[in-house]
């Protein structure tokens, strides 16, 4: 349907035609100037469209419509702007009732028919009647008034976004050259900002997009590493169980066999560990601490460990931090892990017989690659090996999950690929940052850097997360650290006690029967509380059989030797007693022990509960079901220990 009979524009200038009707004369320089500025100061494009458009008004027309093109495709009358308040009442029924129709002659569909500005100089009567959805729109249209009209379609790289259609509502209405000059420089700025407002929008989706991915693969790692654990867990302790010959004695190739089990289910379970770390830190639930600490103490802890690996390969490792001051702000757990997997990597890449040198110094400068914010002063620890090195396009990659190097080169060392991604993002929770210099086939230099600072200077460092857990795993690792000079130091205890003279009768190697298996146990107990949200009082509970058959073969075990109740209490005071001198002895001076020592405790409790259970189920196997129970210490607890284990935590929890 023809709307009009060809694009005419009047040769009347623009003043004398605004005058006629009463029009004010402004600069279109600043009506443009002043539009660009009300467009770009939201990205809510579809009221800023309006309003612009209703700016325009006193130049170009009696009122305006503006249809926009949704991103679908489809087409929708975004407003009906009128200056005078009272038509504006009309204009918002109209909209509501009048959307746009692709036969329509004016409009966005005018304009995505021609990509280009229209001006229809005559509106007829039996036009206006067709483009009416109804009377009550008829009725409308001739009360506002449609006489002339000018569309202007919206452009963004050469797609049609919509229109504005400038109504003239008087009849002889002309619109000027310089009427579409200021409409299509209008219609350009609108344009973009709509175009902007859609970018903009299209990349929060895709952002939260990725945020959902990323929480998504962040839970399934969580849950799958949570759930792959238990079974791992369970592997290692039957083969400990075996191990201990109680289905009867091993051969050595059996038992070699065994220790290849063992060996592959911790490094099984240390992967699965690093992959549940790199969940936290991605989903934003691992804390760090902030507290003052010097850094020999968390090189001499790293040292500790990794000693026998450098020894493996003849590798000399110099330690050039010494037992200098210099101190930095930040979590002494993760960085003494931080420097571990450093340390570990510089050995693994390291030919035979070389050396790795380990530095530190406060420093007020930075290198460009180093995120930190602030002016210093920061502490630099450089762990510096004369390695396999990296290339320099590869540089970025190595710290991404996952990523090797060079796989024909890394294959014989093995490895996740995840040491140093969990590595750098602690070192960024922190404050700090991980970077590394590497020259192929020479060697690379990682350096951590941390918020430095001097001694005395953070009495107000504030704590953050749970430091009672972290505590927890820190002594599980110290105690099967070190469980070779706490057996030792538990026996001699154990002779020393004037109160166990059952000790005296019983051999070494009768004394530590179980006992290494059983604080193996303990120390996998307390490990497992910084990813639990249960008490550390329940762990023994909540599955693990492996510990819970241990402890109650203790317990049985002690039985079998003639010792009392009162005996096997005293028995795992000694060893409880052991183990918290130990760890006096040798826990990182930054870890505040005593906060933990009451979950450990709790623990033990647990732990002595299910060896009573032991030892009063190894008495009645040896005198029957009704057997005489009066030599225990309170025939009461005794009868509860032998109740089953649910009982008992119904009896607890009342």
């Amino acid at each position: 349907m023809a709307m009009h009979k060809e694009r005419e524009i009047s040769a009347v200038p623009r003043a004398a035609n605004r005058g006629a009707e009463g029009g004010t004369v402004r600069s279109r320089g600043d009506f443009l100037s002043h539009t660009s500025r009300v467009l770009a100061d939201s990205l809510d494009y579809e009221t800023t469209l309006a309003a612009v458009a209703g700016l325009a008004l006193p130049d170009l027309g009696a009122w305006c419509i503006v249809d926009v093109v949704e991103e679908t495709g489809a087409m929708r009358r975004l407003a009906i702007v009128h200056p005078d308040p009272e038509k504006q009442a009309l204009a918002r029924r109209l909209e509501a009732g009048w959307p746009p129709d692709r036969d329509d002659p004016f409009g966005a569909p005018l304009a995505m028919l021609t990509g280009r500005s229209e001006v229809i100089p005559e509106v007829t009567e039996p036009v206006l009647a067709a483009v009416a959805r109804n009377q009550e729109n008829l009725r409308i249209l001739k009360e506002l008034g449609i006489a002339s009209l000018l569309v202007v379609p919206l452009l963004a790289r050469g797609e049609v976004l919509g229109a504005i259609t400038f109504v003239g509502s008087q009849d002889g209405h002309h619109y000027t050259a310089e009427d579409l000059a200021e409409a299509e420089d209008l219609a350009a700025r609108a344009a973009i900002a709509i175009e902007n407002a859609r970018l903009y929008r299209a990349a929060q989706r895709a952002q939260a997009a990725a945020e959902e991915a990323s929480r998504a693969k962040s839970q399934f790692l969580a849950i799958t590493s949570h759930e792959l654990r238990t079974p791992i867990n369970a592997i290692i302790g039957y083969a400990q169980l075996l191990e201990m010959g109680l289905d009867g004695p091993l051969t050595e190739e059996q038992r070699t066999k065994l220790e290849r089990i063992q060996a592959s289910s911790q490094y099984l379970l240390g992967l699965i560990n690093q992959v549940l770390d790199v969940a936290k830190v991605e989903s934003g639930q691992l804390t760090v601490t902030r507290e003052q600490a010097t850094v020999a103490e968390a090189v001499e802890a790293a040292l500790a460990i990794v000693q026998p690996v450098a020894a493996a390969k003849s590798l000399e490792i110099d330690n050039r931090c010494g037992r200098g001051l210099e101190a930095y702000l930040g979590d002494p757990i993760r960085v003494r892990q931080i420097l571990l997997n450093l340390l570990v990597n510089a050995c693994k890449f390291s030919a035979p017989r070389a050396r790795i040198t380990i530095s530190c110094d406060t420093v007020n400068s930075i290198v460009p690659e180093a995120r930190l914010a602030g002016t210093g002063p920061w502490l630099r620890i450089d762990v510096e090996d004369s390695g396999i090195g990296i290339p320099h396009d590869k540089i970025d990659a190595v710290f991404e999950p996952f990523v090797q190097v060079d796989t024909e080169l890394t294959r014989d060392v093995g490895g996740s690929g995840l040491g140093l991604t969990i590595s750098r993002r602690l070192a960024r929770l922190m404050g700090g940052d991980l970077t590394v210099v590497s020259v192929p086939s020479q060697g690379s230099r990682f350096s951590l850097w941390l918020p430095g600072m001097q001694q005395g200077e953070a009495d107000g460092a504030e704590r953050s997360g749970n430091q009672d857990s972290r505590g927890l795993a820190v002594m599980a690792h110290l105690i099967l650290e070190r469980i070779n000079p706490l057996m030792e130091g538990y026996v001699q205890r154990l002779r020393s006690d004037p109160g166990l003279p059952e000790a005296a009768s019983a051999s070494d190697v009768e004394l530590r029967d179980h006992t290494h298996h059983l604080l193996s146990g303990i120390a996998g107990a307390l490990a497992s509380v910084e990813s639990s949200s249960h008490p550390a009082g329940d762990l023994l509970r909540d599955g693990n059989t492996i510990q819970r058959v241990v402890a109650e073969l203790h317990g049985a075990q002690r039985r079998r030797l003639g010792w009392r109740p009162e005996a096997l209490g005293r028995d795992f005071a000694n060893l409880r007693e052991t183990v918290e001198q130990e760890l006096r002895a040798h826990a990182p001076a930054a870890l505040q022990l005593e906060h933990s020592l009451p979950a450990l405790r709790r623990v033990f409790e647990q732990v002595q509960w299910i060896s009573s259970r032991g030892w009063n189920l190894a008495r009645v196997e040896e005198f029957g079901p009704n057997a005489d129970l009066q030599g225990a210490a309170d025939e009461t607890a005794v009868l509860a220990l032998m109740r089953p284990e649910a009982e008992r935590e119904k009896a607890v929890a009342d």
